[in-house]
């Protein structure tokens, strides 16, 4: 989206029929996708460390609109051949 300067993304979860728009940015070696809850915190997936074979994203939410952030998920993974 231009006007934004960022991505448009949307998530589908199929099995508890979740759908949830995200606002992406790269910021320096990071994708960042924001999306704001339905009680007004604050959710990001970051991807960093990413790499053809590899990639660490984690799941951080905010209820005090981005002054701090409590990790709710992590992953680290890797493909194999």
């Amino acid at each position: 989206d231009p006007r934004l300067d960022a991505w448009r993304s949307t998530w589908h979860g199929p099995v508890n029929g979740i759908v949830w728009p995200f606002i992406a940015r790269q910021v320096d070696d990071e994708m960042i996708l924001e999306r704001t809850q339905d009680d007004g915190s604050l959710t990001r997936w970051v991807f960093s460390k990413m790499r053809p074979e590899s990639f660490h994203w984690r799941a951080v939410t905010s209820t005090d609109s981005g002054k701090t952030w409590r990790l709710e998920q992590e992953m680290f993974a890797e493909r194999r051949h």
